[in-house]
């Protein structure tokens, strides 16, 4: 059930927010990969997409004055570009029948913004503890 799994994953990110002082890749991220987690080619993608993102940020701070707000919107942009883009390559990653899967799109960009705050491996290592949780935790339940 999504609601189920959307307040556990909120529950374990605010825990493990507390518990570590780190941000698990953003409060949502770890959520929709909880509900995606019978989807690996799709976690995958998202996972490019987050890393082609964060790659192409790197190259435009060097020309625009990127931080705070205009930061996460370039990242959230660029995203969307991005999971467009593979969506035209590769249609099967990204199923439109899904339900939230306008937001999948933009959980790259959100992942971006969180390892160019506190690093790749923190991010990453926050994302798949939590997801993780939150996927047993629901099957628990």
């Amino acid at each position: 059930m999504p609601l189920n799994t959307i307040l556990l994953g909120l529950l374990c990110s605010f825990l493990y927010t507390e518990m570590t002082g780190f941000n698990p890749g953003g409060i949502i991220v770890p959520i929709y990969f909880a509900l995606s987690i019978d989807q690996p080619v799709q976690l995958l993608a998202m996972l490019i997409v987050a890393f082609l993102t964060w790659g192409i940020f790197s190259i435009a701070r060097q020309w625009w004055i990127l931080f705070g707000r205009r930061r996460f919107v370039f990242l959230l942009c660029v995203s969307g570009f991005c999971s467009l883009l593979l969506l035209q390559v590769f249609p099967q990653l990204f199923p439109l029948h899904q339900p939230l899967s306008i937001i999948g799109w933009m959980i790259p960009g959100i992942l971006a913004n969180s390892f160019e705050k506190q690093g790749v491996f923190v991010s990453l290592s926050g994302l798949f503890i939590v997801t993780a949780s939150t996927s047993m935790l629901d099957r628990l339940v």
